[in-house]
């Protein structure tokens, strides 16, 4: 996938408060070099470009701490000052599940949403592997039922569809819920939080379909929530 030529990163004008050991520094300096030359390939570099950077934000401590950035928000707005990090986000995740050809086949759009199907579907965690489209069918609405198509047949609107059916089918109670998720899902529901689907798997509490106006809602309902 095709990416603008852009200039070599520029160094902050501070340094991380943070303590960081040789280790993180020098996965820093490899990520960041890896991240500079794809860059400056327009054709081929995209993937590598956006995989590499995914590891630079989500490290445990975050890479960008060794270059002298506090925050992904700062390291963002100097290493891709053209895109929100919510456009930045979607590469990645994409870069991240995808091959190249399937990005070029069909798209961040199809692919991204590809994956959140998948999530509502696997209470809202993926492994971090890679999907292959070609094997994927997806569900979407027919008449008071559903039906199974090939992804690869799907249109943008069918998966919006299948992405709002998946959502729908994660947030029906199980009776397997115990009394405390369930009243997670009734005090969302008071607090006007209507399409955000609740799963606990293996001890894990997953949220998905958090729209972005809510996030602080849904913040001061869990907040409540881990009180009682």
């Amino acid at each position: 996938m095709a990416t603008a030529r852009a200039k070599a990163t520029p160094k902050p004008s501070t340094k991380s408060p943070v303590v960081i050991d040789k280790k993180v520094v020098a996965a820093w300096k490899e990520e960041n070099a890896i991240y500079e030359a794809s860059r400056q390939d327009e054709s081929r570099g995209w993937d590598v470009r956006y995989e590499s950077l995914g590891r630079i934000l989500d490290g445990n401590p975050p890479l960008y701490l060794a270059g002298g950035f506090k925050t992904a928000r700062e390291f963002l707005a100097v290493c891709e000052p053209d895109r929100s990090e919510r456009t930045v986000r979607s590469y990645i995740r994409v870069a991240r599940h995808f091959e190249p050809q399937h990005e070029d086949q069909f798209g961040i759009v199809k692919l991204e949403t590809l994956i959140d199907i998948l999530e509502a579907q696997n209470g809202g965690v993926l492994p971090d592997a890679r999907i292959d489209p070609a094997t994927q069918t997806v569900s979407v609405p027919n008449g008071k039922g559903s039906k199974k198509i090939r992804f690869a047949e799907a249109g943008v609107e069918q998966l919006r569809s299948a992405l709002r059916l998946a959502r729908g089918q994660a947030r029906k109670p199980s009776p397997a819920d115990s009394p405390r998720v369930r009243a997670l899902r009734e005090a969302l529901v008071k607090a006007g939080v209507k399409a955000v689907g609740v799963q606990v798997r293996d001890g894990k509490l997953s949220l998905t379909g958090i729209p972005l106006d809510q996030a602080g809602a849904v913040g001061k309902v869990l907040t409540r929530w881990k009180a009682k």
